[in-house]
Formats: structure tokens, C-alpha cells, sequence
């Protein structure tokens, strides 16, 4: 993928979990200290973006910088969940751990 290819699939991306966190342009732009214009331009491709930049993106769109350059719907929502379940305790894993079984369990394609 070349570099416009690039810009353009972060700015998706970028908008995508601006849309899920509930937040404008504009509130994306005073959480990260940029300006509106420069959240738009980044979101139609047109502007890259430092590295330091995107992790304050991901940060305040609680989402992985994974999900936020990957290709993939799945392996975004992979490194998401990852990244929200870090720092939780044990016990807490164990039962998302349990909820996840069940979820599985449940959408499994049945047999006829």
C-alpha cells in the first residue's frame, strides 16, 4: 500500500472510532490539541500524521494504534480488545473470559 493508500485508511479508521466514541471532530481536536480542520483533512486522507500524534488519537478514542492503521475489521477489534483488557485484574479477566464462551457459544452456526 503507498503512502496516499495509507493516510486515506487511517482517516477511515480514525473517523470510524471518532463515530463509536461519540465525538465530533471538533471535541476529537481539543482532546488531542490539534485544530478541526487538521481532524478532517487526516479523516479524507489528505494529511498524515506524526506517530506521537496517532497514539494520542488511539488514547483518546480508546482504541489500539492496531486498530486504528489495520486493514482488517477483525484483527482492529483484535488489538481493541486487548488493549481495553490490559491493566484489568485477574478476576475481571476471568469473567470476560466466561462472557466471550458464551457469546461463542451462542453465534455458533448450529448443525441442521
Amino acid at each position: 500500500m503507498d503512502e496516499i493508500g495509507i493516510a486515506v485508511l487511517v482517516g477511515s479508521n480514525i473517523a470510524k472510532y471518532r463515530r463509536r466514541a461519540g465525538l465530533t471532530q471538533e471535541q476529537l481536536a481539543e482532546k488531542i490539541g490539534v485544530t478541526p480542520a487538521f481532524i478532517s483533512r487526516v479523516e479524507c486522507g489528505k494529511k498524515s500524521m506524526k506517530i506521537s500524534t496517532l497514539v494520542s488519537v488511539a488514547q483518546a478514542l480508546q482504541a489500539s494504534v492496531d486498530a486504528l492503521v489495520s486493514e482488517s475489521a477483525n484483527d482492529g477489534a483484535r488489538a481493541n480488545i486487548y488493549k481495553l483488557l490490559a491493566d484489568v485484574p485477574p478476576a475481571y479477566l476471568e469473567s470476560v473470559e466466561a462472557i466471550a464462551r458464551l457469546c461463542i457459544e451462542h453465534f455458533e452456526p448450529k448443525q441442521p
